[in-house]
């Protein structure tokens, strides 16, 4: 089972495909170690996953992807995609409620898939978990493999992949979570096309863009396509105000936030945004002060 969709997508391919020209590929953008920025071709499955991100692991080693397959690929990419395609055919306001509930769902999705994301949720669920766990009886399955150790010892050493396994359960849970889906089924929902000006719009690693406090005033934003972007802001004159200026300052806008939050790639669909990417992606050993997640520390993982 391991072996069989091991590679775990994190930005969908029904959306990076948007990207892809006539040879099916899109261009990436990433910093090499020795300082140059590369750039190369590369078809939509070949880019943005991680082999084994959200796999469950055995006390042998063999990973279960069950997760990928079932949440992730059944639950949220398969019925988003044709959501994704509505909205690039015009129709955001004839979504169903079913669909705007899919959507969101989407959303929310876009936000804790990310490996950096995942990687907060395991480490911060951790420390959690085992803070509260004095006090709890050993269950009976665990004493052998505890040997002399104590329950937290364990779970600190050989037994640290149980409280991973619990923790990439729970990222079901948060991504159906009334708290965050009530962010942006309240919210006001908005495309705008692009297509006027001379530049497309980008993607990066972290696609879902947050300006503002989800608490307070937010907004956020997604590229749809290189030429379509899907914002939802609960400030309904923030609308008003990015439609009121031109084309190519949206693209520029967004083009800009996205490159800085992005935590290793940037996809476009060709060598234009070269000297964009240069100057705003951020580099391997610089702090990672732009983190897309940030606004999300208050909902999760008390």
């Amino acid at each position: 089972m391991g072996q069989s969709h091991k590679k775990h997508h994190y930005v969908p391919r029904f959306l990076l495909q948007e990207w892809a020209g006539e040879d099916k590929k899109l261009t990436y953008f990433t910093w090499l170690q020795n300082g140059i920025l590369h750039e190369d071709r590369c078809g939509p499955r070949g880019v943005a996953a991680k082999e084994h991100l959200y796999s469950q692991q055995s006390a042998s080693g063999e990973m279960n992807p069950e997760i990928e397959e079932q949440v992730f690929t059944r639950i949220i990419d398969t019925p988003s995609a044709p959501v994704h395609q509505r909205l690039l055919a015009g129709h955001l306001e004839n979504l169903t409620i079913n669909e705007e509930k899919t959507w969101s769902n989407f959303l929310v999705a876009q936000m804790i898939r990310v490996p950096s994301m995942v990687q907060y949720v395991l480490d911060r669920g951790r420390q959690l978990m085992l803070r509260d766990i004095d006090g709890i009886e050993v269950p009976e399955h665990l004493k052998e493999s505890l040997g002399e150790l104590t329950l937290q010892e364990y779970l600190e050493s050989d037994g640290a992949y149980l409280l991973d396994n619990a923790l990439l359960r729970e990222l079901q849970t948060i991504i159906e979570s009334p708290t965050l889906n009530n962010v942006f089924l309240g919210a006001k929902w908005a495309t705008y096309d692009v297509s006027d000006s001379n530049l497309d719009l980008v993607i990066g690693d972290r696609p879902l863009l947050l300006e503002g406090n989800m608490s307070e005033q937010y907004l956020f934003m997604l590229p749809l396509s290189p030429t379509l972007a899907f914002v939802a802001t609960n400030e309904a004159r923030v609308i008003d105000n990015i439609a009121a200026v031109s084309s190519r300052e949206v693209v520029m806008t967004f083009n800009k936030e996205a490159t800085q939050v992005a935590d290793t790639y940037v996809y476009a669909t060709g060598s234009k945004q070269k000297r964009m990417v240069t100057k705003y992606l951020r580099k391997p050993d610089a702090p990672d002060n732009q983190h897309v997640v940030s606004g999300l520390r208050d909902a999760l993982l008390k």
